[in-house]
This record gives C-alpha cells, sequence and structure tokens, in this order.
C-alpha cells in the first residue's frame, strides 16, 4: 500500500499527458448520409486551445515546483489548470447542443463523442486526483530530536 501512495503524485503528470494527446485523438464524430467527420481538438480550434495549454501548464509546472519542493503552489497551478481545461470542454459542450442557437441533439445528426474527448477529461480529473496526494512540508522538514 505504501508503494502505490509513493507513486499516487505521478498521477499529475500522466493526467496532464493524456489530456494532452487525447487532445488530437478524435473528439466526435458526426455523420449524415453518406459523408461522415471526425473532429479533434485542433480541428475545432478557438477556446479549445487553452485546454492543450492547461496541460501543457501542469507538464511544465509539475517538474519546476517538484524540484523547488513547493507543494502548495504545484496543487494549485493543477487543480487551476484542470478546472480550467474542464469547464472550457463542458461549456463549450453545453453551449452548442443545449444553448437554443441549434435545434439539434447528438443523435439528431448521427453524432458520437469519441476517446479524444473522454480521454481529455480523464486526463484532467486524474492531474487534480493526483494534486492531493503531494504531501507538503514532508521532506523539507526534519523531526526534533
Amino acid at each position: 500500500m505504501k508503494s502505490i501512495r509513493k507513486l499516487s503524485p505521478l498521477a499529475t503528470p500522466a493526467g496532464a499527458a493524456i489530456a494532452a494527446i487525447c487532445f488530437f485523438l478524435p473528439w466526435v464524430e458526426a455523420s449524415c448520409g453518406p459523408v461522415t467527420v471526425r473532429a479533434n481538438g485542433p480541428r475545432i480550434g478557438g477556446i479549445f486551445w487553452l485546454v492543450l495549454a492547461a496541460s501543457i501548464v501542469i507538464l511544465i509546472a509539475f517538474p519546476v515546483f517538484w524540484k523547488r519542493r513547493q507543494w502548495f503552489r504545484l496543487q494549485i497551478t493543477t487543480l487551476a489548470a484542470s478546472a480550467i481545461g474542464i469547464i472550457i470542454i463542458l461549456y463549450k459542450f453545453f453551449d452548442v447542443f443545449s444553448s437554443g442557437k441549434v435545434d439539434l441533439k447528438l443523435s439528431d445528426i448521427g453524432s458520437i463523442l469519441r476517446i479524444g474527448s473522454f480521454g481529455t477529461v480523464f486526463g484532467f480529473i486524474l492531474a487534480a486526483v493526483g494534486a492531493f496526494y503531494f504531501h507538503p512540508g514532508r521532506s523539507s522538514r526534519r523531526a526534533s530530536p
């Protein structure tokens, strides 16, 4: 059990890497008749580039703050970037399919969510969960005699 807790903080960079990789995988597939279109993060573009930026921020912040043993900054950065990534994805999803602008549902146009959308959200959740396993001050303080 101790070995699992020892590896738990590595969930943060692993989750950020999963989110970054899944950004380039297909997010949604729509078919209308014989035409099938797959869209991924770069193809959707716009505000979705912030999702990739959020995962890169975590990947850069992890070794920087880990080396300096700045656990609190690492936790805040990870949680903020994960929240930003997930909020952008959910906002755009509900904005497109729940607003009155478009009278369509995913099932109306033969659309399904693909691995990229699920993997990106999973990656951010994994990164955020890993942030709770950092041990602030444990290795920087010494026990008093």
